[in-house]
């Protein structure tokens, strides 16, 4: 619950004070901090403290109380497939096509909110599987190989039968994938 900033004798104005119930920041490992706010201002942290104190130390302007609720760091997904990138168009062979296209040449998609689309995406070669993450939203695979995944999806690949960001292709494999647009 949003809740204006309360007036007092608190030294430095800040933007934002966040309570939540418990707090799990990054290091020490293994702590779970119940008791305590988050104080943010110009977007950036400055200070985690107990919350008598935080209320004591700060002018916020805009409370955010969270009762049962959790805050964890961010955690950001950086990762690469230097392979893929680095053997891209080896030998004249593209490795993953997006309905059709080369997947590093696929026009970006311009979705609306509340939308949905079929992707097909296929391992197009290079001998080996890949995984193919796709960001931002979940997807159901429909159709593996040409043949229907949503009644009896294939024993070899058990996560066609969830919601998942990532599906795997054995070589030469397309898969043909259900994504909604909800944001």
């Amino acid at each position: 619950m949003n809740t204006p900033a309360a007036s007092g004798a608190a030294s430095t104005e800040i933007d934002l004070l966040i309570r939540p119930q418990w707090i799990i920041p990054v290091e020490p490992a293994g702590l779970t901090l119940s008791g305590h706010a988050l104080a943010v201002h110009n977007g950036l942290i400055v200070a985690l403290l107990p919350d008598e104190e935080a209320l004591q130390r700060f002018r916020p302007r805009q409370t955010l109380d969270l009762p049962g609720q959790v805050l964890l760091p961010g955690l950001v997904n950086l990762h690469t497939h230097a392979a893929m990138s680095l053997l891209r168009g080896f030998a004249g062979i593209e490795h993953v096509f997006i309905n059709g296209n080369p997947a590093g040449k696929t026009p970006l998609a311009q979705q609306k909110k509340g939308s949905f689309n079929l992707w097909e995406i296929r391992n197009g070669g290079g001998g080996w599987v890949h995984p193919f993450h796709l960001h931002m939203e979940e997807h159901r695979v429909v159709m593996r190989n040409g043949k229907d995944s949503v009644p009896a999806p294939d024993a070899g690949h058990p996560d066609d039968a969830s919601k998942e960001d990532l599906i795997n292709l054995d070589p030469s494999e397309s898969v043909i994938v259900y994504r909604g647009f909800r944001d």
